[in-house]
């Protein structure tokens, strides 16, 4: 499983970690997903992450923007998408983990990552 986030926000940049706002529920859903929770420190959550076979990476290379939402990237500053012959490979879009993304709770959040996670141990036939 591929997560791809937009650009990491500043704290994150910061601290050097994906997903370092103490407000965005990425870790804990990981927690409850696959055991890589924000109890764990950084580098054992991502230990847990390859040995569940999962990769985060940014769909942007670089971008400019203002601030720590994605709505506020300036467009033109990003790098361009991933070629066509990607457009094979299946998605799921599933809800933000952010704090700007309120209109689910956690638990509907965490309801879809759950689903998409399941497609996929279904579709590798693991547990």
């Amino acid at each position: 499983m591929l997560v791809l986030g937009t650009l990491p926000g500043p704290e994150s940049l910061r601290q050097r970690q994906y997903y370092a706002q103490s407000r965005n529920v990425f870790w804990r859903t990981m927690g409850e997903l696959v055991g890589a929770g924000p109890e764990l420190p950084y580098l054992r959550r991502l230990e847990v992450l390859v040995e569940r076979r999962i990769a985060l990476w940014d769909v942007c290379a670089a971008a400019e923007r203002s601030g720590a939402l994605d709505a506020a990237i300036r467009r033109a500053s990003v790098v361009p998408q991933l070629p066509a012959e990607f457009a094979v490979i299946e998605q799921q879009v599933l809800p933000s983990t952010s704090p700007a993304h309120a209109a689910l709770s956690f638990e509907r959040k965490l309801e879809r990552w759950r689903e998409a996670r399941d497609l996929v141990s279904a579709m590798l036939g693991a547990p």
